[in-house]
């Protein structure tokens, strides 16, 4: 493996959690910024992670970064109430 990636949840009461990520690359532990965040919904909240973090990874963006871009993405899904259904005809 080339890195090691979690997001971390810091409760502070049932809707409201701190919201960070820590990755490691082998040599040094990086945490991230911390988000306050009020959940609606947190089912998706670890595939918004690692899709924002791979995106940042293959673009070319450094380790740091990419945890941050990972975790805001993710920050911001707990607090979607997602799609609206849409119709196609």
């Amino acid at each position: 493996m080339k890195y090691i990636a979690s997001t971390l949840r810091e409760s502070h009461s049932g809707p409201d959690n701190g919201w960070s990520a820590l990755v490691y690359d082998g040599n040094e532990f990086y945490h991230s910024k911390e988000y306050e965040v009020r959940i609606i919904d947190r089912v998706v909240s670890g595939n918004s992670f690692v899709g924002g973090f791979i995106y940042a990874l293959v673009s070319g963006v450094d380790l740091k970064d990419a945890a941050e871009l990972g975790v805001a993405a993710s920050a911001e899904t707990h607090d979607s109430r997602g799609f609206e259904p849409c119709n196609i005809s």
